[in-house]
């Protein structure tokens, strides 16, 4: 595991996860066994991404997209490449902001 050269133990709780809202589940692990972030903007980028990483991805695993909704031709890009490459009984979407973004659970 590599080091960082921030302050070295600043962030560190001892492995004991801290007190969040009801509202929210922390997952203790790795990120690259629990999450993916999706910051493409357009569909080409988006559906590559899912093509190449959708056979990772497992039951309980994260994908956040950054503008999955909401806006002019939403329904063009991210949020198209999820339907293209991923079926819907596997995911459910577990949160929406108002900034655009969409989080799903992969079942």
């Amino acid at each position: 595991m590599e080091g960082w050269s921030g302050a070295k133990g600043q962030f560190s709780m001892n492995g004991v996860l801290p007190i969040v809202e009801s509202n929210v589940q922390l997952v203790k692990g790795l990120i690259e066994y629990t999450f993916c972030f999706f910051d493409t903007d357009i569909y080409s980028a988006a559906k590559t991404i899912l093509q190449l990483c959708k056979s990772r991805l497992i039951s309980g695993s994260i994908i956040l997209f950054d503008e999955l909704h909401s806006y002019p031709s939403w329904r063009l890009h991210e949020y198209k490449a999820l339907q293209e490459e991923l079926s819907p009984d596997s995911y459910k979407f577990i949160a929406f902001s108002d900034y655009k973004q969409g989080m799903i659970e992969i079942r």
